[in-house]
């Protein structure tokens, strides 16, 4: 039973998993409520953004300790699509946003 606020926050850590991407493991995790707030304003404003925004956000090393910053957001921006959107596509599953009824 959740009793305190300390009960429902331990119950909302979030999700975490892997992307494979010619060979190398890229560890993710799930946006968080504030993320996908922004996550929402950038479709609605600014749509190519949105897999930068969120390789940026949700990539990590293997203990959950994010790697990029918001300082690395032009090079993210500026980087080739193909493993962008292969892993922004992981943390949109991972967060529920895939729009995908067999999920």
């Amino acid at each position: 039973m959740v009793a305190t606020a300390a009960d429902f926050l331990a119950l909302a850590n979030p999700k975490r998993g892997t992307v494979d991407h010619q060979g190398q493991l890229i560890h993710v995790r799930e946006m968080s409520v504030k993320e996908r707030n922004e996550v929402l304003k950038l479709i609605k404003d600014s749509p190519a953004m949105v897999p930068a925004y969120l390789v940026r956000c949700c990539v990590t090393d293997a203990n959950g300790k994010p790697l990029f910053s918001e300082s690395d957001a032009d090079k993210l921006a500026a980087a080739a699509p193909a493993v962008v959107d292969l892993v922004a596509t992981e943390v949109m599953k991972l967060s529920g946003m895939n729009n995908d009824p067999n999920d």
